[in-house]
């Protein structure tokens, strides 16, 4: 069995001329080699920066395996359309596991059937990262805890110390685990501990086992200022470490932001590419290869079983390289025009190679496809339970949400570019509905009035759906600013409706100026608040207290807000006194039945723990109602009918007045909503309605 970080690669054949090797009869011809470089006595070559503290060592902790069943949690899954799948794995069986709108689902890479499990079957299914066992199933990694599971239970649940990032299993059974406190991390006969002493650094980005059940990683370590630097390439083989560094290659002193990546073959051999240079380790030494036309940027993902090097590179806007095989001297490149959908659209979700016996799988944003006779084939996505029709619901993260009731409730997604998939969808407690609204434009946020009526902030300016109509008020809002700006950009801007039923809207089409519109009668009336224009109407949250003044949140801000009286922006610092910390942020605000502003502010501690602070506008004073740790990082805030507070983000939060009770850590969510009847709605990767009451 061969692994790569979250990546399978089994029953892989012979990797054809990519040694350099002659053979009169292969075609396309191979990419030149630079030349074999002989494994040396492990030496670090430092980086230009020296890295910062070690990572703590982990003292032995021991974490028995037990078993469990599936704990149902009462949500109800409103279920969206999105196509993509992430995170793609491959059990022995050749099955593919694969994170899928905010749960897990199962794949038969032949016939493309398809089992779904999420939130509502069990927290795991919507927390967890994935990783192959070797005896079968699945492994997901959760906050503080790893679960084997097997299709129908949780065949081996394992304590962690702390957030785990990444995990591989040897083939003698032992846990590789990245985390963020420890670096790397092992656990073998029920204990965990800190990997064994040799490597150059804590930190590793990259874990593969190959086919002898030698454990690799690819080491860096993350300086001050936020960048990468390289500490070479380790390799465990059961009793010692030894690093191959820039005296070995080269290309490991400056390979920029790039995180080298790393997978191991069928045939014993080891495959690392760092920034545009590709190395392949084999019978203990290194050959570089010079390979025309790789992309910039790229990440190995595969080799499949006819030796083909299959890279993806994301996270680029216009790089015109997306997904590229290489088979021979220069690497084919896969875009929509070559008859892979999405391909030109991976940035994200990120896309996905992966190849088991028989078969290479793409995952993009348009769904799963298997390359067939030369071609690629959607998998046939057929469910127990179905899936809303694409472009009918939300897809990718939802931005936005607004409950109407337990049964009724509005979302928008982040914007895509797409305008057949932007858009505001309803769900009526059955199935999805994609709007058909006055203008054709990005939406932003939306809220529910005291009157019932629904308000959306789109470019275009506000819409409002009053008895089932909406009303266009774009035209009303832009008679009263000076600017009207450019309605065809990617930001719906901001809304919010006041204590006295005013609303507020800043967005494009006012030229993010602040507009306040009054109920007269049937209509409402314009007019331009004299406050600036806001940054970022796409990344502001507004609040309107008690004494009429208007409050505004951008997190690029750091510990401040903005407040208007009627007149400038003053600029408020937003601070939980002296407690320690490296870094905050002001992360959400709301208002409560009183019209008192409360805000939560995150803060990085110097120890790596986050806290979530509490704090109140009492008076003119900030008053630190508490808080602190247990919930890393807030999203989105609101207010409960019994007038405590609830947070999204990092999972769940309820504050009781003093502390946080947390649910489900590892669940992103980016959005919160609590209907007039009391139902709540959460979203994120999904759309869901919480029970009554949590565990």
């Amino acid at each position: 069995m061969v692994i790569a970080a979250f990546v399978l690669v089994a029953g892989l054949g012979i990797l054809g001329n990519l040694a350099g090797e002659r053979n009169d009869e292969a075609s396309p011809r191979p990419p030149i080699a630079s030349g074999p470089v002989s494994a040396a006595t492990p030496r670090l070559t430092p980086g230009p920066t020296s890295a910062p503290t070690p990572e703590a060592t982990l003292e032995p902790m021991a974490a028995p395996v037990t078993t469990s069943e599936l704990s149902p949690t009462g949500v109800f899954v409103a279920g969206i359309g999105d196509p993509a799948f992430g995170g793609l794995v491959a059990d022995v069986n050749g099955t593919i596991w694969a994170n899928r709108a905010g749960g897990v689902a199962n794949v038969d890479p032949q016939t493309g059937f398809t089992r779904e499990w999420t939130l509502a079957d069990d927290p795991a299914f919507a927390t967890a990262v994935l990783a192959p066992a070797r005896q079968g199933g699945v492994w997901l990694a959760s906050p503080g805890v790893i679960r084997l599971f097997d299709g129908e239970r949780f065949r081996a649940v394992i304590e962690s110390p702390g957030s785990v990032w990444t995990v591989v299993e040897g083939s003698d059974g032992v846990l590789w685990a990245t985390t963020r406190t420890y670096g790397l991390i092992r656990w073998a006969d029920g204990v965990w501990t800190s990997d064994p002493p040799g490597r150059p650094t804590r930190g590793a980005v990259n874990i593969a086992v190959d086919a002898e059940g030698q454990v690799w990683t690819a080491n860096m370590d993350q300086r001050a200022d936020g960048e990468w630097t390289p500490r070479g390439i380790s390799v465990w083989d059961g009793s010692a470490w030894t690093t191959f560094t820039a005296e070995n290659l080269p290309e490991l002193v400056d390979i920029g932001p790039w995180v080298p990546s790393l997978v191991a073959a069928g045939d014993g051999s080891v495959w690392v590419v760092m920034e545009r240079q590709l190395a392949r380790f084999q019978a203990g030494s290194w050959t570089r290869y010079d390979v025309a036309d790789l992309a910039s940027g790229v990440s190995l993902s595969t080799v499949d079983d006819g030796g083909r090097l299959w890279f993806v590179r994301s996270d680029c806007e216009a790089c015109g390289v997306r997904i590229q095989v290489l088979d021979g001297p220069t690497p084919t490149t896969y875009t929509d025009q070559d008859g892979l959908p999405g391909a030109d659209d991976v940035d994200w979700p990120g896309a996905t190679i992966l190849s088991g016996p028989g078969y290479v799988v793409a995952a993009t944003e348009a769904g799963l496809y298997r390359l067939a006779d030369g071609s690629w084939q959607r998998l046939d996505m057929s469910t127990q339970s179905g899936r809303p029709a694409r472009a009918s619901s939300p897809t990718r993260f939802v931005a936005a949400i607004a409950a109407m009731s337990r049964n009724e409730i509005w979302a928008a997604n982040w914007p895509t570019g797409s305008p057949r998939e932007d858009g505001l969808f309803h769900f009526d407690g059955d199935s999805w509905q994609r709007q058909q609204l006055p203008v054709e434009s990005t939406v932003g946020q939306v809220v529910v009035g005291p009157d019932g009526a629904l308000w959306v902030a789109t470019a275009s300016g506000p819409l409002v759906r009053r008895n089932g109509d909406w009303i266009n008020l774009g035209d009303t809002v832009a008679g009263v600013v000076p600017e009207p700006g450019d309605d065809g950009t990617p930001c719906g801007g901001a809304v919010f409706i006041g204590g006295d039923g005013v609303v507020y809207y800043a967005g494009p089409r006012s030229g993010n100026r602040l507009v306040m519109l009054l109920p007269v009668g049937s209509s409402w009336e314009a007019s331009l608040h004299p406050a600036p224009p806001l940054g970022d109407p796409c990344l502001a949250t507004l609040a309107v207290t008690a004494d009429g003044a208007i409050w505004l949140l951008q997190r690029d801000w750091g510990t401040t807000l903005r407040r208007s009286a009627g007149g400038p922006w003053d600029v408020v610092p937003l601070s939980p006194g002296d407690q320690p910390g490296v870094d905050a942020n002001a992360a959400a605000i709301t208002v409560d039945r009183y019209g008192s502003l409360w805000a939560v502010v995150n803060t990085l501690n110097t120890n790596g723990s986050i806290r979530a602070d509490v704090m109140e506008l009492a008076g003119a004073q900030w008053v630190h109602r508490g808080g602190g740790e247990g919930v890393e990082y807030v999203h989105a805030l609101a207010l409960l009918p019994d007038g405590s507070l609830i947070a999204v983000g990092d999972g769940i939060a309820q504050f009781d007045g003093q502390r946080w009770r947390h649910w489900w850590r590892g669940l992103w969510l980016t959005a919160v909503s609590v209907a007039p009847d009391g139902a709540i709605w959460v979203a994120g990767a999904n759309v869901y309605r919480l029970p009554p009451s949590l565990p």
